[in-house]
């Protein structure tokens, strides 16, 4: 059963995150945006990062030639292969 409250929709684009709660400098996440929705996102990583960790994202868009900075907060993270170390990432936005 799917739980989510907004339709999520299949994006590719880099993300990079900058500093973390309680670690400033410290949590630095590099992947790829799989998907959106108007409350969050999921990214494709092979660094993890703690669950409630707020994380300031740039997501950088093909098209555009600036990052778009976005506040989120790290909701889950579902590790899939230890070789390569891979690892999903739910973000919320936090607005």
């Amino acid at each position: 059963m799917d739980l989510r409250k907004e339709p999520r929709y299949a994006v590719d684009c880099s993300v990079e995150t900058s500093g973390g709660s309680g670690f400033p400098e410290q949590v630095c996440v590099s992947g790829t945006l799989i998907n959106i929705s108007a409350g969050g996102a999921c990214v494709l990583s092979d660094q993890s990062v703690s669950v409630f960790t707020l994380l300031p994202c740039h997501f950088h868009f093909a098209l555009l030639p600036v990052g778009i900075p976005i506040l989120t907060q790290v909701r889950w993270v579902e590790p899939l292969s230890s070789n390569p170390p891979t690892f999903r990432i739910g973000l919320e936005f936090v607005l």
